[in-house]
């Protein structure tokens, strides 16, 4: 994706109330049979957080050929 394009998907985004710098992490918790909280050791970003929605544009954009 060129510059022109990306520039163009953050404006979209910045329109629709989407901040793309806007970047959180988050780590899955799980219990055991005994209840005790095992955190799962991979550190991801939250879907709904900025970046991820930004990330997410791009991809769909080069799938669907408009890139």
């Amino acid at each position: 994706m060129n510059s022109k394009k990306a520039r163009l998907l953050r404006k979209v985004l910045k329109k629709g109330g989407v901040d793309w710098r806007q970047a959180k992490h988050v780590q899955r918790v799980n219990k055991d049979h005994q209840g005790n909280e095992q955190r799962d050791p991979t550190i991801f970003l939250d879907p709904k957080c900025g970046r991820a929605i930004y990330r997410m544009s791009k991809r769909m954009a080069k799938v669907r050929g408009l890139v």
